[in-house]
């Protein structure tokens, strides 16, 4: 991602990169967010949403987040316990219609998992 940001800069295409992902909380994917965050050029940034890809709201949960049990088998065993299950989120209803995409000058968007063909 920094090494496409960059390049998108250096194009004169855009002026800025805004990078736009998964929020994470376990120690390993929060170290990589947070590497990406620190190797993206002066012009790019990177933001963070909770809730697009989780079966758990973060107030569910029998722990802090930065108390998260590590391996992912102990987080599980902890969520799934047959006692007192974590509730997992409803799905969210399928929209009727989606908005036209909002047209920003000046910024571009790229579908990352495409460039890995």
């Amino acid at each position: 991602l920094p090494a496409l940001a960059s390049d998108l800069l250096a194009s004169g295409s855009v002026e800025r990169v805004h990078v736009l992902a998964q929020s994470e909380a376990a120690h390993e994917e929060a170290a990589v967010e947070s590497a990406v965050a620190s190797a993206l050029p002066g012009k790019a940034s990177l933001e963070t949403m909770w809730g697009a890809q989780t079966l758990y709201s973060p107030e569910d949960l029998p722990f802090e987040l930065k108390k998260l049990p590590e391996p992912f088998t102990a987080f599980r065993n902890v969520v799934e316990s047959e006692k007192k299950p974590v509730r997992v989120l409803p799905e969210l209803p399928e929209p009727d219609s989606l908005p036209p995409p909002a047209v920003l000058s000046g910024t571009a968007q790229v579908d990352v998992a495409s460039t890995d063909d």
